[in-house]
C-alpha cells in the first residue's frame, strides 16, 4: 500500500517538473528585434570575385601559338568535312609523295640538283658536259690542273674519280658505262681486293660532289694523293 503511494507521488512529480521549470523563464519584451537582410548586389559581387571561388579551378590562359594551332586544325576539319576539301587534300598529299619519291630516286641514281639540267656551279667554261663525259676522250691531267688552278676543287675531285674509273676500265676490272652507278662498280671490284679502298674514294667523292661539301685546298691535296696511291696499285 505504501509502495503504491510512493509510485503515485513520483509520477506526479515527474509531470509537474516541466511546469515548475517553465516558471523560471523570463521573456524580455522591452528590447526591439532588428531583422537584417543580405544585399543581393554584394552577394553577386562576392560570387564573381576570384578570391572567393574556392571550389573552382581556373584553366591556364592559352598562348598565341596554342590559339593558332586550334584555329588551324578547326579549319582543316571544316575543309575535310566537304567532298571538295577532301579531294584537294588527297591531291596535295599525292603530289608531295610523288615529289619526295622522285627526289629519293634521283639522289640514289647519283644526280645532283643542278647537274640534271645544266652545268654545276663553278663548271662554266669547260668544253664538256659533266653528265655526258666520255672518260676515254678527256685529257684528265690538263683538266685536273685547270680545276686546281681556278680553285674549283669539287670539280677536281670529280675528275680524279673519273680518271680512276678510266684506269679500272682500261685494266678490264670494271665494265664502264655512262649510266652505271658507283655502287655497281664497287660490286664489280668485290673479288679483286680493291673494293674497300675504292669504296672509301667513292664516299669522299660523293660527299664532295653530290653532298656539296666545301672542299679546301688542303682537302683536295689529301684526296688527290689518295687517288694517286690507289691508281699506282692497279
Amino acid at each position: 500500500m505504501q509502495m503504491r503511494w510512493l509510485m503515485t507521488i513520483l509520477i506526479g512529480l515527474l509531470f509537474c517538473a516541466p511546469a515548475l521549470a517553465q516558471k523560471g523563464i523570463h521573456i524580455d519584451s522591452s528590447s526591439a528585434v532588428q531583422v537584417r537582410h543580405f544585399s543581393k548586389e554584394k552577394m553577386e559581387s562576392f560570387r564573381k570575385d576570384i578570391d572567393f571561388q574556392y571550389d573552382r579551378s581556373r584553366a591556364p590562359a592559352k598562348s598565341l601559338w596554342q590559339r593558332f594551332v586550334e584555329w588551324f586544325w578547326r579549319n582543316v576539319q571544316r575543309i575535310l568535312g566537304t567532298t571538295g576539301g577532301r579531294y584537294t587534300f588527297n591531291t596535295v598529299l599525292l603530289i608531295l609523295a610523288v615529289a619526295i619519291l622522285a627526289y629519293v630516286i634521283l639522289r640514289l641514281a647519283g644526280m645532283n640538283k643542278v647537274g640534271m639540267f645544266s652545268k654545276a656551279e663553278g663548271d662554266m667554261g669547260l668544253d664538256y658536259e659533266l653528265g655526258e663525259e666520255d672518260i676515254h676522250s678527256l685529257n684528265f691531267e690538263e683538266a685536273i690542273q685547270r680545276a686546281e688552278e681556278t680553285g674549283n676543287f669539287r670539280l677536281g675531285i670529280r675528275l680524279l674519280y673519273l680518271q680512276t674509273l678510266k684506269k679500272l676500265s682500261e685494266r678490264q676490272m670494271i665494265n664502264w658505262q655512262i649510266n652505271k652507278t658507283n655502287t655497281a662498280y664497287t660490286m664489280e671490284l668485290a673479288e679483286s681486293g680493291y673494293a674497300s679502298p675504292f669504296r672509301d674514294l667513292t664516299r669522299d667523292f660523293e660527299y664532295s660532289w653530290y653532298g656539296e661539301r666545301q672542299v679546301s685546298r688542303n682537302d683536295f691535296a689529301d684526296l688527290k694523293e689518295q687517288f694517286k696511291q690507289f691508281n699506282r696499285q692497279l
